[in-house]
């Protein structure tokens, strides 16, 4: 009895800890470990540090330790962008916690840099899609879509594209944000990876979206386009060949395409890290749409383009864990986190 006495409070303290889920900050640097690093370096470019987040679901729990981490990095000279890559807001969940976040969010510092959004499904999912862009609008963060699907920037003196997409839903919606229930066609992913396509996957057509945001009439409304947006006639065929090229897109798993467009880097997020995690063990026990075991959950992963403007090398996903806690649906040995990447 003793022993089995001593190994119920040894699993249940294997639980407790496995349950503990303080936000966490990971890094992954791109600045050295890509095959113009030498190149960045020896012409003393300075690396542009970005954070990713991701799948906030509406939540309120980690907002001031998520708000301290980014004012300690600006401080820092350590944030020059900061990307949403979709599920920011909850179809169920109170959208009060979203809103606190984007106020949050732009409020000074944070209303100087370049702040990026793309939808994810639940955003779909509410029915209410064109009124999230809105308010993500109205708080000074870019919605990228296919209305407006890149924005080229000059940071740092280095050249970049910020390009994103609509999560695949967006296919089963009408312009009004509207499900259009049984309407839409059995291949639906597939249609949502032709748009990508048409939108990136040559020069011309990347310059096309390119252009597209120097018609959108509130660009100049954003408090930091001044300082960062490039003025249309620069943006040339070489302009786009040698920028560095970043796609946000919510779901990972659409890897087979990612690799066949001309982006450096990939930033996703959905599978919430796999929800259970054994450490060093099982990266993820399930996500939605790549099941039990899944292999992009979180982390960086290498993609061996095929449809490259020039001559990077490999290029890489980074997925995110995200940033939400539901009681309903805890995470083990998985807690939520703020991507670092230096590029």
């Amino acid at each position: 009895m003793r022993i089995e006495y001593i190994c119920a409070i040894c699993l249940c303290m294997v639980i407790v800890a496995g349950m503990y889920a303080p936000l966490t900050q990971r890094f992954y640097d791109l600045y050295h470990s890509q095959r113009d690093a030498t190149t960045k370096r020896s012409q003393h470019l300075e690396p542009l540090h970005i954070a990713l987040l991701s799948d906030l679901h509406s939540g309120t729990l980690y907002l001031d330790t998520l708000f301290k981490a980014l004012e300690f990095a600006y401080r820092d000279k350590k944030l020059d962008c900061i990307v949403m890559s979709g599920d920011m807001i909850d179809d169920e969940e109170n959208i009060d916690g979203a809103i606190a976040f984007f106020k949050r969010l732009n409020e000074a510092p944070f209303n100087k840099i370049p702040k990026f959004f793309v939808t994810g499904n639940h955003e779909f999912w509410s029915n209410q899609v064109l009124q999230y862009k809105n308010i993500v609008k109205e708080h000074q963060t870019f919605v990228l879509d296919s209305k407006v699907p890149a924005l080229a920037l000059r940071i740092k003196n280095r050249d970049v594209i910020i390009a994103g997409v609509d999560d695949p839903y967006v296919v089963k919606f009408n312009e009004n944000g509207h499900f259009i229930h049984k309407q839409y066609s059995k291949d639906w992913q597939k249609q949502w990876e032709s748009k990508l396509f048409l939108m990136f996957d040559n020069v011309q057509n990347f310059q096309d979206s390119l252009y597209k945001a120097y018609s959108f009439l509130n660009l100049g409304s954003f408090l930091w386009s001044q300082d960062y947006v490039v003025k249309r006639e620069e943006v040339t065929v070489d302009f786009i060949v040698n920028a560095y090229k970043i796609l946000l897109s919510h779901r990972p798993e659409f890897v087979d395409v990612y690799q066949q467009l001309p982006f450096h880097l990939v930033m996703s997020g959905h599978t919430h890290g796999g929800q259970v995690r054994i450490p060093f063990i099982v990266n993820g026990l399930y996500a939605p749409n790549q099941g039990i075991f899944p292999h992009y959950v979180g982390g960086m992963y290498p993609l061996e383009g095929t449809n490259r403007f020039d001559d990077v090398g490999t290029s890489f996903l980074v997925v995110s864990r995200g940033l939400s806690f539901n009681w309903r649906l805890p995470r083990i040995y998985n807690p939520p986190e703020i991507v670092w990447i230096m590029l």
